[in-house]
């Protein structure tokens, strides 16, 4: 006579001692059940998502910190509205309440 095993599904994760384990993420058990199809049993399914990607500075100095500056508008009705950074490296904005378009170089 031979024992039936208490559980049948996917193991758990590995948990620290007097920590319950983490439940594997829906997609990892959605991805197991579809690689028991024949259309489907090359797939290769995550344990977990990938780390973003790192993304440096355009100089490429990763150990610049950035700094906010704030700068006058000369304007003194108007707001900055819609920055956005053009192909000069400048920064770019409409200025709200008099209809200008005005360009930051630093």
């Amino acid at each position: 006579m031979t024992a039936a095993p208490l559980f049948s599904g996917p193991p758990a994760t590995a948990a620290a001692p007097g920590q319950r384990p983490k439940p594997l993420p829906p997609w990892v058990l959605i991805c197991k059940k579809l690689k028991r199809m024949p259309e489907h049993r090359h797939m290769r399914c995550p344990v977990q998502r990938p780390p973003p990607p790192v993304r440096p500075f355009r100089s490429g100095d990763t150990t610049r910190v950035p700094t906010v500056t704030e700068l006058n508008i000369p304007t003194g009705t108007s707001g900055p509205v819609g920055i956005t950074s053009g192909p000069d490296d400048a920064l770019w904005f409409a200025e709200d309440y008099v209809d200008q378009i005005a360009k930051v170089t630093l």
